[in-house]
């Protein structure tokens, strides 16, 4: 650990395993985690030891998917025998949403989404909703009002105009003026170009405009890229 970092901090020691997860230093992290996991168990503080356990999880998410699921399991049995503060709730369910997103598991994926979404409405947690209910084919039916301040803004507009029946070239346009512009300008690479990679996929089935398709597949590539 860098010796920068007060060792008897817990707070210190947690915001220090977030930096090397930005840094993609796992291995670090991890231990540091478990460290902080040890810690709150043995002072009894239930609550933090549920929050880095959530912690472990989303690390192990994004390099292990056995590992991952180990620490799943173990969330998923605090939530059956244990009262968690309703943030805290509804932070895992979205964290399991996204695990299960991420592996193509999209029907548990929108089951944890929208969990998580009864206990604290979100726009962010409600644009994955309307992606998983896309790839299982549900119509989506939200009455919502989208608040152009939202980042993904584009995004969770597209699906409304989805719902109100715009038709397959309008939406083309729209991912590809629209929606595409804000995925590059905050270059998220995982999971919204996916999401809309697949939208573009099956409008195009449509459409037969593939030199869109193409604009977009490019475009996906130099992020994927960049982000490596």
């Amino acid at each position: 650990m860098n010796p920068l970092v007060n060792r008897k901090d817990p707070i210190c020691k947690y915001w220090y395993a977030r930096i090397c997860i930005s840094k993609v230093n796992y291995t670090e992290a991890l231990d540091i985690y478990q460290e902080l996991y040890d810690y709150y168990d043995e002072t009894n503080n239930s609550i933090r030891k549920v929050r880095v356990l959530m912690h472990m999880f989303n690390t192990y998410r994004d390099i292990d998917y056995k590992k991952a699921q180990e620490y799943a399991i173990k969330l998923e049995n605090i939530l059956k025998q244990e009262t968690l503060p309703e943030t805290l709730t509804c932070s895992i369910y979205y964290n399991f949403g996204m695990y299960y997103y991420l592996n193509n598991n999209y029907e548990k994926a929108l089951t944890n989404y929208e969990k998580s979404n009864e206990i604290e409405p979100n726009k962010s947690t409600t644009l994955f909703i309307c992606g998983c209910r896309s790839r299982l084919g549900i119509i989506t039916n939200y009455k919502f009002k989208v608040d152009p301040s939202f980042v993904y803004y584009p995004c969770l507009h597209y699906f409304e105009m989805k719902a109100n029946n715009n038709s397959e070239k309008e939406l083309e346009h729209y991912i590809l003026k629209d929606v595409m512009n804000v995925l590059v300008k905050e270059k998220y690479e995982q999971p919204l170009w996916s999401m809309f990679n697949y939208e573009m996929s099956e409008l195009v089935k449509k459409t037969r405009n593939y030199k869109n398709y193409h604009i977009y597949q490019e475009k996906f590539q130099k992020s994927t890229n960049s982000a490596l």
